[in-house]
């Protein structure tokens, strides 16, 4: 049943595993803020992601595998594989590796990609929502330590795209495992259909390398045939072929032209912000959400590798923090009191 009147992000998205097991995604059927906290609440089906055996002609025509994670958690509902999703209606495995990347629509700021290997997919994860948005805190109250979680792999915020809108919606795509274009081989392509980007990502021995393309169709979903290449299909059913052209080189995740400098904490409850630069800037300023500039302060026209930002008391709430020289980096930050 469920848990909300009228809600909606029920998630759909189904795939059977090499284990020849199926895994069903299950929003937290809220229509903004999962306010019952459905997705932590481990007698809830929803929010999370499911790994039934099919392969029965008996009502209820499914079975527990025996290794699911939290079968012997008189907490958590047997059929649960992974908790704290609050949208994974776009997942797949890699069809070499099997490891799973998970596209979690966010609430309002944040959206953000989720990947385990089949090791740690065996420990029973809980991906944080609705204690965190992507790796800021969302409600915290009654959340454990940050430890108890699993980070997302790729976060974006809805300021990546050259022409802003006010929402995202990641679409969960695939890795290319095909043939025709050997440059893409092993790079979990996905997209946001709300912004008409697209990411490509891919983990080297360190770091995730991403890329970021834009003005592409509003994707809806993604997917392969029996040979790995890939398609994409927008809100029109207009069916697309993933190529190689026009993709940009690489970068490290969160960095290049959504996130070059690195500003922390990006959770603000002491009014001091540091920012590591990584290009000479000319100004910083932070506005609100609603374009209002409440803090401006010119920079030192020398090449700097830290600065320390005392800034004024401001509402809690979401803002943007603006970098502003020969080139300009937005970078979101929360306000908390």
């Amino acid at each position: 049943r469920k848990p909300y009147s009228g809600g909606i992000h029920n998630g759909g998205c189904m795939h059977f595993g090499n284990d020849g097991f199926l895994y069903i995604g299950i929003g937290d059927g809220s229509p903004k803020g999962d306010p019952y906290n459905i997705a932590q609440d481990g007698n809830s089906l929803f929010g999370k992601i499911l790994r039934l055996d099919v392969n029965t002609n008996e009502s209820p025509y499914y079975s527990i595998p025996p290794d699911n994670p939290f079968i012997n958690d008189p907490y958590v509902k047997d059929e649960i594989w992974a908790t704290g999703l609050r949208n994974p209606w776009r997942f797949s495995f890699d069809r070499l590796t099997h490891d799973i990347w998970i596209g979690d629509v966010g609430q309002k700021y944040f959206e953000e990609i989720d990947f385990a290997t089949p090791l740690q997919s065996a420990t029973g994860l809980n991906f944080g929502w609705r204690c965190y948005e992507g790796n800021a805190l969302y409600k915290p109250s009654g959340c454990l330590d940050s430890s108890s979680y699993m980070p997302p792999a790729f976060v974006y915020d809805h300021l990546v795209a050259i022409s802003p809108k006010k929402d995202g919606a990641v679409i969960g795509g695939y890795v290319y495992r095909g043939n025709k274009y050997p440059q893409l081989q092993g790079w979990y392509i996905c997209g946001d259909y709300m912004l008409g980007v697209i990411f490509t990502l891919k983990h080297d021995e360190e770091n995730l390398l991403t890329s970021m393309q834009s003005n592409v169709p509003m994707f809806t979903s993604f997917g392969e045939d029996e040979h790995g290449e890939m398609y994409g299909v927008d809100y029109e059913g207009v069916l697309y072929e993933v190529t190689v052209p026009n993709i940009p080189p690489p970068t490290q995740a969160n960095t290049s032209k959504f996130a070059i400098s690195v500003v922390y904490p990006t959770v603000v409850n002491n009014n001091h912000i540091t920012i590591q630069l990584k290009a000479l800037f000319d100004y910083v300023t932070i506005t609100d959400m609603n374009g209002h500039q409440v803090f401006s302060q010119k920079l030192p026209a020398v090449k700097m590798n830290t600065i320390q930002l005392s800034i004024p008391e401001l509402a809690t709430g979401m803002y943007v923090l603006q970098l502003a020289g020969k080139v300009t980096e937005q970078h979101k930050i929360m306000i908390q009191k």
